[in-house]
């Protein structure tokens, strides 16, 4: 007798599952992103819940997730020349970026251009400039990798 009622509770689904259910069918955006509203009761009905509580609440969950996922499909296919956030930041930091190395080469060449300037024609001191140039290139990098962190 004990495991035929056994096999009956666990067909049947608690109403409050039933009632978290219904919410998630008029409400599905209460269920995903950072809302917090209903993950402590989910918790719970799964920590007490019958298997079939639990099924009932993963087929739920299931469906309110798959739903989101579809509409941003069909809204990524509605502007598929369009940039998002995420590409635009990259796009972005990308052209700092550059900007950045533009800068560093602009003021590397100027330290090139009066060195070559001031040393021209001299073999030891051109050695000398040749690793001044190396150190003065190797100080602007660092200096960009270390406050940039772009590099």
């Amino acid at each position: 007798m004990s495991e035929a009622l056994t096999k009956v509770e666990s067909v049947v689904v608690h109403a409050v599952v039933k009632l978290l259910c219904k919410r998630m069918e008029s409400n599905p955006d209460e269920f995903i992103g950072h809302s917090k509203r209903w993950v402590r009761f989910i918790e719970r009905a799964r920590m007490h819940g019958t298997e079939a509580d639990v099924a009932e609440l993963d087929q739920g969950l299931y469906h309110v997730r798959m739903g989101h996922l579809h509409e941003e499909v069909l809204s990524e296919l509605l502007r598929p020349q369009e940039l998002n956030e995420e590409t635009m930041a990259q796009v972005q930091a990308q052209a700092q970026m550059t900007a950045q190395q533009a800068r560093a080469n602009s003021l590397l060449n100027a330290s090139a251009q009066r060195l070559n300037n001031a040393y021209y024609g001299n073999g030891a001191l051109a050695n000398t400039y040749d690793a001044y140039l190396n150190q003065q290139r190797n100080q602007l990098l660092g200096a960009l990798n270390k406050d940039g962190g772009l590099l």
